[in-house]
């Protein structure tokens, strides 16, 4: 139980501390990791309201699966729309 709550708040935690640090500052590995993460919390959240839809109740998660998928098109959206100063350097090269 300790286990499930501990993966519970640390991988948002994570979360938050990948888009606060190296992704700021632009670093190219910084980006795909925060892309990855994207992607991570997206499909999480599908998943969770998938599979409580195809038993037709609730199930752990379901309640947190919007959120999920708030953060991940929040967090797409930014890396969208603020380009990286790595990719401002070589575009001003």
């Amino acid at each position: 139980m300790y286990r499930r709550l501990l993966l519970s708040v640390a991988l948002p935690l994570h979360g938050c501390k990948i888009n606060e640090s190296p992704v700021v500052h632009g670093g190219r590995w910084a980006l795909k990791l925060a892309w990855f993460w994207v992607v991570l919390e997206a499909l999480n959240g599908c998943a969770h309201i998938v599979w409580a839809a195809s038993v037709g109740a609730y199930r752990p998660g379901l309640a947190t699966a919007p959120v999920l998928l708030a953060i991940a098109l929040v967090l797409g959206w930014r890396l969208l729309h603020y380009p990286s100063t790595t990719d401002a350097a070589i575009t001003d090269s």
